[in-house]
């Protein structure tokens, strides 16, 4: 009986050893270099679905300072920083953002594709290059897909949106749920 209970022992230290690194790794992927994630709301109409598209956010852009003008990112709400926001990229740091104003060092300029449904840099100003967390490479839409190559419509340069109350900020905000939880 005792050899019985040293080899189960054994199969089972080692079973756990392998699940534990097995975890590790997947959370470093997911950290890292790759997640599924869920996006939803108007702002980024008409690239991504009101009702929600699934998108692979890679991170790898982000931390090797590869991403450019006309990526679509997922960001950290500078508002609401537990929630992740889907914009596009319009300016980096240095360049003019449409507003006729230069990006401060380690910032970046970001808008929804839908100007007028979209609580975006417009709003907040530039943000942090550290809120965001990677590029949304490809989607699966769930109903109906729009041609994700469509750009949006150039707004005039020097406009600025109207401020939004955080109520209406919330409706309009183009929400990231992340799926792919170890």
């Amino acid at each position: 009986m005792a050899s019985f209970a040293s080899s189960f022992g054994r199969v089972l230290k080692r079973d756990l050893v392998g699940i534990a690194k097995a975890a590790a790794f997947f959370y470093v992927i997911h950290e890292h270099v790759v997640e599924i994630a869920y996006t939803k709301g108007p702002s980024m109409l008409p690239t991504f679905n009101n009702k929600g598209d699934v998108v692979l956010v890679e991170h790898l852009s982000r931390r090797f300072y590869k991403l450019k003008p006309g990526d679509v990112v997922i960001s950290a709400c500078p508002y609401e920083p537990h929630k992740l926001v889907c914009k596009r990229l319009l300016a980096l740091e240095g360049e003019v953002a449409p507003n006729n104003t230069k990006v401060p060092k380690g910032h970046v300029w970001v808008q929804g594709d839908n100007y007028g449904n979209s609580t975006d840099s417009r709003h907040y100003g530039p943000i942090p290059y550290a809120l965001l967390k990677g590029k949304s490479s490809t989607k699966s839409g769930r109903r109906g897909t729009p041609d994700p190559s469509r750009t949006p419509q150039k707004e005039e340069a020097g406009s600025v949106a109207p401020p939004l109350s955080s109520e209406k900020a919330e409706e309009e905000e183009h929400c990231v749920t992340q799926s792919s939880r170890v």
